[in-house]
């Protein structure tokens, strides 16, 4: 564990699992929450049991294109550029009526974005630490970001229960993704070579 706050991996490990942890903090909310959100949003509850769908086939496109756009980009580019996305598309959810098809679109883009991010840390955490903690390093980082994946929906609930409009939630809730792109794209680059 001392070696993770090391003078050389110090920086490095407090962004990749801040960046971790508020990445898990939005999508699992959008796991949790997305046929609420599209049916509080206007969508019939007969199409909003697919907006789940739509994020997760976005969240496997994402889940690929990162891992291939990895052999030519620096995984902290991506993961920002993949997270600065997401923002944007739940920044526009969040402040446009739109089409049921328009809705869908966005969903499945912000699953593109936000899970594919995600995935972008894992090999970030691989090339933070050397072999002798990296296994324990790559778990330290998963079970901090598995803290932000129940705060976030507990947080999202409470604040559905308290009546705040969803719009003013999603937008709330599009900030972690950007906290978390920016966390990455931060990390020293010595430590991700």
């Amino acid at each position: 564990m001392r070696d993770f706050f090391s003078n050389n991996l110090k920086r490095a490990t407090l962004l990749l699992w801040s960046g971790i942890f508020f990445a898990f903090m939005t999508l699992y909310t959008l796991i949790s929450w997305i046929p609420n959100i599209a049916t509080t949003s206007g969508m019939p509850f007969e199409l909003a049991t697919y907006a789940g769908m739509a994020l997760n086939v976005g969240a496997f496109i994402g889940t690929v294109g990162i891992g291939w756009l990895a052999t030519w980009l620096k995984i902290n580019r991506l993961i920002f550029i993949y997270m600065l996305c997401g923002f944007i598309f739940m920044s526009i959810y969040a402040n446009f009526d739109m089409s049921y098809g328009v809705m869908f679109g966005l969903i499945f883009f912000i699953g593109i974005s936000a899970q594919g991010g995600i995935t972008g840390f894992y090999p970030a955490a691989a090339r933070a630490y050397s072999s002798h903690i990296r296994t324990t390093g790559i778990g330290w980082a998963i079970g901090i970001g598995r803290f932000g994946a129940i705060i976030g929906p507990a947080l999202f609930g409470i604040l559905y229960d308290a009546g705040i409009a969803i719009q003013t939630m999603f937008i709330i809730f599009s900030f972690p993704l950007l906290l978390a792109g920016i966390a990455a794209l931060l990390i020293p680059q010595e430590n991700l070579e």
